[in-house]
């Protein structure tokens, strides 16, 4: 998840991206909210099923998939529930910073 802020994650004018940690679509993106439209230019049509990789800057998305994997296989919560400077792509290919969340939200019906 991305949030421009960590007080109620889930409430206000924050950026949302949800992507999916069930094997068959590891890393895809299952939704995103108003916000994340509006500022980076992307339409669910757009982007919903689309790896999250297409929006992060190279090194990261390299390494994004393995690290969710890790995630699931020692539970080690090193990169979760930590607020930290994230840079996104917008629709145009530049790249614009948020400070950033990422934490599981359980969706039984998917898995995790």
């Amino acid at each position: 998840m991305l949030s421009t802020n960590d007080d109620d994650d889930l409430k206000g004018d924050k950026l949302l991206l949800q992507v999916s940690g069930d094997k068959k679509s590891l890393n895809k993106i299952v939704d995103i909210n108003f916000e994340f439209e509006e500022m980076l230019k992307y339409s669910k049509r757009d982007i919903v099923g689309m790896s999250a990789n297409i929006l992060m800057v190279m090194p990261i998305a390299e390494c994004h998939d393995a690290w969710m994997i890790s995630y699931y296989s020692t539970l080690n919560e090193k990169y979760l529930n930590k607020t930290c400077e994230i840079e996104v792509k917008d629709k145009s290919g530049y790249f614009v910073t948020f400070e950033g969340l990422c934490k599981i939200i359980p969706k039984l019906d998917n898995g995790i």
